[in-house]
């Protein structure tokens, strides 16, 4: 099985995955809590058997990552040494991304390692000036989209930045745009409006409302969402994504 790897700002997300259809899921006692495994949960992405989801710790070390990775799967009643085949990673964090270069050298060396980043190759042509320049989130986010949908289509990735990748009909990665993210534009609105109180953020039903608790919901999310217009704007990506509509 594959375990995957993704270290964001904030959080990273850990996921084992069959990794063909002639691998065969370990069997899992009935004494053992299946924790959030997802192998009933029926909106789960195709092959993922189980998921985790961990505070990102820049400080931890390698010998900590493979203890922690150790223990998570033997939360399931899995073992890693015979359950895991290979592992993929790709992290927001240059230092963990070292950290965890060092875990998969020094731990599981027999286990093959592909850690996402400049010149890995993912069978998409990358058509930045600077193709290193581009973060290994973003291209796979357009990877796994462009695998999942085909193109051409443009990926929003909410998280402590929001990231919008564009890719053509030919499965060209042509560019895309940062902005800051959801919870990072709050924080700056509570910050320089004196009179904003902070409440539990929650979605609302129209772009304006009558009611004051509401307005600042109301202006949550969707400001980034028009911001999808940086990425059209271009000359080069307009007309690659010539047969693309926003509907």
């Amino acid at each position: 099985m594959l375990l995957v790897i993704d270290v964001g700002n904030t959080e990273t997300v850990i996921g084992l995955y069959q990794r063909a259809d002639t691998d065969t899921v370990p069997v899992i006692e009935e004494s053992v809590g299946v924790g959030i495994g997802t192998e009933r949960d029926p909106t789960a992405p195709a092959g993922l058997t189980h998921h985790w989801r961990l505070s990102t710790v820049p400080t931890r070390t390698p010998d900590e990552h493979a203890v922690l990775l150790t223990q998570l799967l033997d939360l399931e009643g899995l073992d890693i040494a015979s359950s895991v085949t290979g592992i993929a990673v790709s992290s927001s964090v240059p230092h963990v991304t070292s950290e965890l270069r060092q875990m998969a050298t020094r731990w599981f060396a027999d286990v093959p390692c592909v850690v996402l980043g400049p010149g890995t190759k993912s069978g998409m042509p990358i058509l930045y000036d600077n193709p290193k320049e581009v973060g290994a989130d973003r291209i796979a986010d357009a990877v796994g989209a462009y695998d999942l949908y085909g193109g051409p289509c443009i990926v929003v990735d909410m998280g402590t930045a929001t990231t919008i990748e564009a890719i053509s009909a030919k499965g060209e990665y042509l560019g895309g745009a940062i902005v800051p993210g959801v919870a990072i534009s709050l924080d700056a609105l509570y910050q320089q409006a004196a009179a904003l109180r902070r409440g539990r953020f929650t979605a609302s039903p129209a772009w304006s409302t009558r009611w004051p608790g509401d307005s600042w919901r109301s202006s949550g999310p969707r400001p980034s969402w028009p911001r999808e217009d940086s990425v059209r704007s271009s000359p080069r990506i307009r007309t690659r994504l010539s047969t693309w509509s926003p509907g």
